[in-house]
């Protein structure tokens, strides 16, 4: 009985504090706001200029609301499609462009020797801040002969998913602290074993929370840019062929095609010979064992 009386009391502390957590998950977030442990420096990084924030909302007087400013988290993607003469050069440029924008190489890729058809794709990630000055310098890469084939710029809205992590590791620090305030107050063992129980399942959780909130950081903090070099095929000029030379290669194609034809026909007899004969051999007994009229 003393038993069922406790485990009851631990399952109603848990209750209480999972409502009081539920209660504060509504609470409207800021700008300012920072989860607990979650890296300051991720601060909002400035959007490119192709694809600014949108507007504020307008409260019901039509003024801008300015309590509650709106919290947007992008991750931007940029895609540069460049054909150039010299696919070697261009790399080394573009290498250099980014360390100049403080970016660093994530992959290089190439195919082609060294002529025509020579393909080259490097991705590197920069700081958003630069990111359409590193898109706009890596774009000038077209100048001297070459050509931008395309040029994309895509951006992904992670607002949601961050504001609701960052709530969720507020709200879990408060289940802690409860649970601790609880721990300390409990002097019965199996009491103390529920509530450490408990209270590591709300640390897990707090740190997988932290964990994405980092990698979102990372991920808005610095954009991706994809470029693709390639070296334009040059066209081969061919001397023009007198009509009799078309008249004796098409005779000579034509001759090439029927004789083969020819062999595979006797292949194919020869293969079938002995049915051929035995099917003979057959008819010949009938005719000769057939009643003289």
């Amino acid at each position: 009985m003393a038993r069922f009386r406790r485990r009851w009391l631990v399952g109603l502390a848990v209750t209480f504090l999972a409502g009081c957590a539920a209660k504060d998950a509504y609470r409207p977030v800021g700008d300012q706001m920072v989860a607990p442990g979650a890296p300051g420096a991720a601060a909002k990084a400035a959007p490119p200029a192709a694809l600014a924030g949108a507007p504020k909302p307008a409260t019901e007087e039509g003024a801008a609301e300015t309590d509650f400013p709106l919290l947007r988290k992008l991750i931007y993607h940029g895609k540069l499609d460049i054909e150039t003469p010299n696919v070697e050069a261009a790399l080394a440029k573009a290498q250099s462009l980014a360390r100049q924008h403080r970016g660093y190489l994530t992959g290089l890729t190439q195919s082609g020797a060294a002529g025509a058809g020579q393909t080259a794709t490097i991705t590197f990630r920069v700081p958003s801040a630069s990111f359409e000055s590193a898109l706009a310098a890596l774009s000038g890469l077209a100048a001297g002969g070459g050509l931008l084939r395309s040029r994309e710029v895509t951006a992904e809205d992670v607002s949601e998913e961050w504001v609701d992590l960052e709530s969720r590791v507020r709200n879990k620090h408060r289940e802690e602290d409860r649970l601790l305030e609880l721990l300390g107050r409990s002097g019965d063992i199996s009491h103390l074993l529920e509530v450490e129980k408990e209270l590591a399942r709300v640390r897990g959780e707090i740190e997988q929370a932290e964990g994405r909130l980092r990698f979102l950081a990372h991920q808005v903090s610095y954009s991706t840019i994809e470029l693709t070099l390639t070296k334009p095929q040059v066209p081969v000029a061919t001397a023009p062929v007198s009509w009799w030379l078309e008249v004796w290669h098409g005779a000579r194609y034509t001759f090439v095609v029927v004789g083969k034809a020819l062999v595979q026909v006797l292949a194919q007899v020869l293969a079938l010979a002995p049915y051929f004969l035995l099917l003979g051999g057959v008819a010949w007994l009938f005719w000769r064992r057939r009643p003289s009229t």
